[in-house]
């Protein structure tokens, strides 16, 4: 992969064995999660740190920034997501794992304490909702949202719906609307310049896979769904709105009667959550479906 190889290239000969290093410990971590699975997986987590890192150095190129303490630091994003086997193990944020495990690792290897400190508050600052102005998070925020955007973001939609073990239907059900919120918004979300610019196309290809995907099940008979753009007071800011796509099934699954959202404001570990409750209106059928309040205000 040409963009691993400009990974070491920039990494290996400050740091050598670090890659390796995050590396072992993404995929054992990974791997104890999924010790139920019966076979031996490559390691999607590691593939999708890969990638946040490639769109990070990007990034930083595009924004004549020195790439290497922010490519470091987006390695380690998801570092904490499984650790001991678990995810977000006792409710921790796994930025709050992952900034651990980076000072840990670090702590190895020849960094000054500034450069350490730099790497472990930029994770920190991923799930703060009140920490501003902080580029090491600005830049991994981007790189993390333009990976899963576009149409690596369609593929990386059905990878972790195949992944779930879920079909079509369940996963456009269970997570399409926050697929088209997020895309949708994905522009104004960007933190830096260069990330707003790689947004605009990705935001439109991946709004115009799904919407075409929608269409041809609708023209083929096999699933109807309804799609709503919303619009509520923002919780959070004062005199705004929060806007917001929602898509679930005409009628519900289980009865054909229909279905109605109702919402609600909680919150969620990493983050204040939109809460979308959608029942049937006849039987106890219903989906529920959350969206991170800090991605859709920007």
């Amino acid at each position: 992969m040409e963009g691993y190889r400009n990974l070491k290239e920039l990494i290996e000969p400050v740091y050598p064995g670090l890659l390796d290093s995050i590396q072992n410990t993404i995929k054992k971590a990974e791997k104890d999660y999924e010790k139920d699975r019966k076979k031996e997986q490559d390691s999607f987590l590691w593939e999708h740190s890969v990638f946040v890192a490639i769109v990070a150095l990007k990034i930083c190129r595009l924004e004549n920034k020195d790439p290497l303490i922010p490519v470091v630091a987006a390695l380690f994003h998801d570092a904490g997501k499984f650790e001991g086997g678990q995810y977000q193990k006792n409710d921790i944020p796994e930025e709050k794992t992952s900034a651990r495990i980076a000072a840990e690792i670090l702590a190895s290897f020849d960094l000054n304490k500034s450069e350490i400190d730099l790497i472990v508050s930029g994770l920190l600052a991923l799930y703060d909702e009140d920490t501003k102005n902080n580029f090491i998070a600005d830049i991994i925020h981007d790189a993390d949202f333009l990976s899963k955007s576009g149409y690596l973001g369609v593929a990386n939609f059905f990878m972790k719906s195949a992944k779930r073990d879920l079909n079509l239907y369940t996963s456009l059900t269970q997570n399409l609307s926050k697929e088209l919120t997020y895309a949708s918004v994905l522009p104004k979300n960007m933190r830096t310049p260069a990330g707003k610019k790689l947004a605009e196309k990705r935001s439109r290809d991946i709004r115009l896979f799904f919407e075409g995907l929608l269409q041809e099940l609708r023209d083929s008979d096999i699933a109807r769904f309804e799609k709503r753009e919303e619009t509520l007071p923002c919780p959070q800011k004062t005199g705004e709105n929060l806007k917001f796509i929602l898509v679930f099934p005409e009628t519900c699954p289980s009865c054909a009667e229909g279905m109605s959202p109702e919402y609600s404001f909680v919150q969620g570990i990493k983050c204040t959550e939109l809460a979308a409750l959608i029942s049937c209106v006849s039987c106890p059928s219903e989906i529920r479906i959350s969206f991170c309040l800090p991605e859709i205000t920007g």
